[in-house]
């Protein structure tokens, strides 16, 4: 017996494996996205396609947005017909895309017009917490009582639920989780550079710090964007660097829209594009290849 009908927008190196885990815990998906392969793959393990987002509005009661930039978030719910065209009081939008904390609240202002509510629940954990179910969520929620109507799902997609406080306030913590990791992935292939001038290898490097008061998250996890600018949908080209780094971006304009300024985050922003390019450009040369432990096939 289903536990629900849930509507999901963006099935792509994200959102499959979620609406897999979610099919998997006998919720009745249904699914929307501009790609048919993408559709294809979901729909071979059980998830529903709906030809439009009307079809997918009515038929769900909670509905999950997980695609890629602010644009697309507004096409997808205020565009011409966009979710917002046909949803009702009783229905819940969920935000899940990594993205202004300033549109999302544009968002639910327009979402209140007609009744309807809009949270965010902004994700963290990549591919393999994806694949694996152990995401952290970050839901923002004027009404915590949305939040608690929505654990049980976020329960089978991820490990750990965190409900940090007004709507817009679950993509603010996530760009601010973001910028500290991104700004330390920068500053770790700085000192790549100067080991290595040095003539102190890239492994030696990582083993010190990791033993060492240089130890972060991107030290234990050092191939972690080497791997993605091979294994990304969009790898081999610019655009992955660009994706990869755009909470950086994200970050320093939100709080651009507040009037604080973050002069380190912005001068990442400046460079980070390029140095993941350089990065990338090197393993190339050298040969090196990573081959990503996690399968993409459903399980």
């Amino acid at each position: 017996m289903s536990k629900g009908r849930i509507g999901f927008i963006g099935v792509g190196t994200m959102g499959r494996h979620l609406v897999h885990n979610l099919i998997k815990n006998d919720y009745e998906v249904f699914v929307y996205d501009m790609k048919q392969e993408a559709l294809d793959y979901v729909v071979a393990f059980g998830a529903k396609p709906a030809e439009s987002l009307k079809q997918l509005m009515e038929a769900s009661q909670t509905v999950f947005v997980a695609v890629m930039t602010d644009d697309q978030v507004k096409s997808v719910i205020a565009g011409e017909d966009g979710l917002l065209e046909y949803a009702t009081p009783e229905k819940l939008i969920v935000i899940n895309s990594s993205i202004n904390p300033q549109t999302v609240l544009s968002m639910a202002e327009l979402a209140n017009k007609k009744g309807v509510n809009i949270i965010d629940a902004p994700m963290s954990g990549g591919e393999p917490g994806a694949i694996e179910g152990t995401l952290t969520f970050m839901v923002g929620s004027n009404d915590k009582q949305l939040f608690e109507q929505i654990r049980p799902i976020l329960n089978c997609i991820g490990s750990s639920i965190f409900y940090v406080g007004p709507t817009g306030s679950g993509e603010a913590i996530k760009l601010a989780n973001n910028l500290m990791a991104l700004c330390n992935n920068l500053i770790a292939l700085e000192s790549v550079k100067l080991a290595k001038g040095y003539g102190i290898t890239e492994e030696q490097l990582m083993e010190v710090a990791g033993l060492s008061t240089g130890n972060s998250y991107i030290v234990e996890n050092w191939d972690y964007f080497g791997n993605m600018m091979q294994t990304h949908s969009l790898a081999g080209t610019k655009d992955v660097y660009t994706f990869l780094t755009k909470d950086i971006k994200l970050a320093v304009e939100s709080a651009n829209a507040i009037d604080l300024s973050l002069p380190i985050g912005g001068l990442c922003w400046q460079l980070s594009d390029s140095e993941l390019e350089k990065r990338d450009k090197e393993n190339r040369k050298s040969g090196r290849i990573y081959d990503t432990p996690y399968t993409a096939e459903p399980v």
